[in-house]
């Protein structure tokens, strides 16, 4: 959805995530699925933002650690991936849900 200010909300009702980037970044979708939702935005340059959604079968991310600490968990592992010059979280946010 295009907003005022040269900014397009891309969003999942589904699995509840909405995020903001500047309406000139490209949305791509993987050509190959390893999570249950991801969505890519380019900027070209080898810049990307990503979400991914995954299930867990923990009763709560909390025992899993912190936001922070499972954002470094992944950052790590994205870090290690071919072709990856660099990752790091810009920003987050804690949500608890039911379900």
């Amino acid at each position: 959805r295009r907003r005022g200010g040269g900014l397009t909300t891309t969003q999942s009702a589904k699995f509840g995530y909405k995020f903001e980037h500047p309406d000139t970044w490209k949305v791509n979708q993987k050509p190959v699925k390893t999570h249950m939702d991801e969505v890519l935005v380019k900027k070209g340059g080898g810049t990307e933002v990503g979400v991914a959604v995954d299930p867990v079968t923990i009763d709560s991310i909390a025992k899993f650690g912190t936001s922070r600490e499972v954002a470094g968990r992944v950052i790590g592992v994205e870090r290690k991936k071919d072709g990856v010059t660099g990752a790091r979280l810009v920003g987050g946010s804690e949500d608890e849900r039911g379900g």
